[in-house]
C-alpha cells in the first residue's frame, strides 16, 4: 500500500504579505519594456471600469501639465530619481526638471499613487500609465475637433490655382523641408499671434525666429491663423472664461 505525504503543519516563519513590495528594478523594468500605445478596457462586475479614473486624469493631464508629455519616460527617469538611482546622462538639468514636473503633477492629480508605487506590481503601474494615455490622447482629439475646422477654413481649396494657393504651392509629392514653419504662408498661420507684427515686418526673418526658437511655439501661444483679422487677445479664450467663472472674479471684465 502506497504511503500519502501529509501537508505540512508546521506553520510558516512569515506569514504572506498581501501587498508585497516590489523592487525599484521591477518597476523600471515594466516602465523600459512596456507597450504603452495600447489600452485596453477592462470592466468589473458590476459594470464599472477601475481604469476610468486614470483616463479621466489624462485628459486633466493635458489641460493643466503637458498636452505632449512622454509619460513613461517621465515616470521611469522620476522613480530613478526619487530612488536615488542613476539618471541618464543626456539628460540636461532642464529636460530632468520638465520630467519631475510632469511626474509630480500627476502625483498630485491621483493623491494615492504615491504610496502605491512601494507595494504595486509592474503590471499595475503599467495598465495606470496606458490609461492616463488614452486619457492625454482622447483629450487631444477632442480639443482638436473643436479648432480643426475653423483652421481649415484658412487652407485653399485648390493649393494649384493662381487665383487661391499657397505661394509657392506645396505638391503632393515634394520635400518636407519645404513645410511648416519652412514655408512662409504656413509659417505666418503657425506663428504665435503675439510676434506676427514682428513676423510680418520680415517673413524670412520670422522664419528663421520660428525655426531657431526666438518665437516661441508652445500649446499656451496659439497660431495666428486661429484668430480673425484684428480679433486678438494675449491671452487663450479659454483662459478669459475661467478668469469670469472663477469664485471672486464673477462679473469681472479682464484688464
Amino acid at each position: 500500500m502506497s504511503s500519502t505525504t501529509q501537508p505540512s503543519t508546521q506553520p510558516s516563519s512569515e506569514p504572506p504579505s498581501e501587498n508585497p513590495k516590489h523592487t525599484t528594478e521591477e518597476l523600471l523594468n515594466a516602465l523600459t519594456n512596456s507597450n504603452t500605445k495600447k489600452a485596453k478596457k477592462v470592466a468589473d462586475g458590476d459594470g464599472s471600469d477601475p481604469m476610468e479614473i486614470y483616463r479621466n486624469v489624462g485628459k486633466r493631464v493635458i489641460a493643466l501639465l503637458d498636452p505632449f508629455g512622454v509619460l513613461a519616460k517621465a515616470f521611469l527617469i522620476s522613480i530613478q530619481h526619487d530612488k536615488g538611482g542613476s539618471i541618464n546622462d543626456a539628460l540636461t538639468p532642464k529636460e530632468l526638471e520638465q520630467h519631475l514636473h510632469f511626474y509630480n503633477g500627476i502625483l498630485k492629480l491621483i493623491p494615492s499613487l504615491r504610496n502605491e508605487l512601494d507595494t504595486m506590481s509592474p503590471g499595475r503601474l503599467t495598465n495606470i500609465i496606458k490609461a492616463i494615455m488614452k486619457g492625454m490622447s482622447d483629450g487631444r482629439s477632442l480639443d482638436l475637433v473643436s479648432v480643426k475646422h475653423k483652421g481649415m477654413k484658412y487652407v485653399p481649396l485648390n493649393m494649384f490655382s493662381n487665383a487661391d494657393a499657397l505661394d509657392p504651392p506645396i505638391p503632393e509629392i515634394s520635400d518636407k523641408s519645404w513645410r511648416g514653419i519652412y514655408h512662409k504662408d504656413l509659417a505666418r498661420f503657425l506663428c504665435p499671434r503675439r510676434d506676427l507684427d514682428e513676423f510680418d515686418l520680415d517673413c524670412y526673418a520670422g522664419m528663421e525666429a520660428l525655426q531657431g526658437g526666438d518665437f516661441s511655439m508652445k500649446a499656451s501661444k496659439w497660431p495666428s491663423g486661429f484668430y480673425e483679422d484684428g480679433d486678438y487677445v494675449s491671452r487663450p479664450r479659454f483662459y478669459q472664461v475661467q478668469l469670469r467663472t472663477t469664485p471672486g472674479n464673477l462679473g469681472q471684465p479682464l484688464t
